[in-house]
């Protein structure tokens, strides 16, 4: 009876992924990456030391403006309050009681939306969603939100 490969050792030797131990063509000892980056020529290339990838986060500048806001148990959820005229996005931080977020152009309530956590972070990336985002909390403690505007 033929032996019959993993499907995933078969794909990782079609692309060149190695295992621990293995060796390279240079004959160092492959250590293998949890990222690669697909080259121009079809092949993987694992992301280490000597072929790095560059992040950005983000290419926009704070304007300088930001707000806190308490979100209670409004009904339609609490707006951002102070959106500056320049503002395209926002990083909004969570403290204290849970909340349930849209930007969707819905209302949340404390069963619907984006269940947003203590110390969790929503990211904001167009002033469509700006304008749009509604807040409630999910229990009886308020939450705070801190956000900070980018244009």
């Amino acid at each position: 009876m033929p032996h019959i490969q993993n499907p995933l050792t078969v794909l990782r030797k079609l692309l060149g992924f190695p295992y621990i131990g293995e060796e390279d063509a240079a004959q160092h000892q492959a250590v293998p990456s949890l990222l690669y980056v697909k080259k121009a020529d079809g092949t993987f290339e694992p992301v280490g030391a000597e072929n790095p990838v560059a992040v950005s986060l983000t290419n926009r500048t704070v304007t300088g403006a930001a707000e806190t806001l308490t979100v209670d148990n409004t009904v339609g959820g609490k707006a951002l309050a102070s959106i500056p005229a320049d503002a395209t996005g926002a990083m909004i931080t969570l403290d204290g009681g849970d909340i349930r977020a849209l930007w969707t152009g819905g209302a949340p309530t404390a069963t619907d939306g984006h269940l947003v956590m203590f110390g969790d972070t929503i990211m904001l990336m167009t002033r469509a969603d700006l304008l749009a985002f509604r807040a409630i909390r999910t229990t009886a403690t308020n939450g705070t939100l801190t956000i900070t505007y980018y244009r």
